[in-house]
């Protein structure tokens, strides 16, 4: 009997783990999605809106680095709008691509969705 209390408890104290687990990243998509919201109606200019966004999602994505990139009507243009945590030669080497030059003018990139 003490074996199968154990086994129960053992079982208990998992599920335990999980629903935590799983309310605390609830918990963490909540406040992502409240920053971003805040950052909007707090943005007065695009520039501003881009780069706490940019930060917002390396934030989030615990990425080292983020970039924002901005296409013309075309796509024969990708430039860097906002970036965060990547190095300025990067910014400067990428600063305006063409269609092919990096994933977000790839054909692979799935249809309407900018990289």
């Amino acid at each position: 009997m003490a074996g199968q209390l154990q086994s129960m408890y053992r079982h208990l104290e998992s599920r335990v783990q999980q629903k935590t687990a799983q309310v605390e990243e609830k918990h963490e998509r909540l406040e992502s999605l409240y920053e971003v919201t805040n950052l909007v109606t707090r943005a007065l200019t695009l520039d501003e809106l881009a780069q706490g966004f940019s930060r917002s999602v390396a934030r989030i994505a615990r990425a080292d680095g983020v970039a924002l990139r901005w296409s013309d009507e075309t796509n024969l243009r990708y430039l860097i709008l906002a970036s965060h945590g990547l190095p300025a030669s990067m910014l400067d080497a990428e600063h305006c691509l063409a269609p092919g030059d990096c994933h977000c003018g790839s054909p692979a990139a799935l249809s309407g969705v900018r990289g």
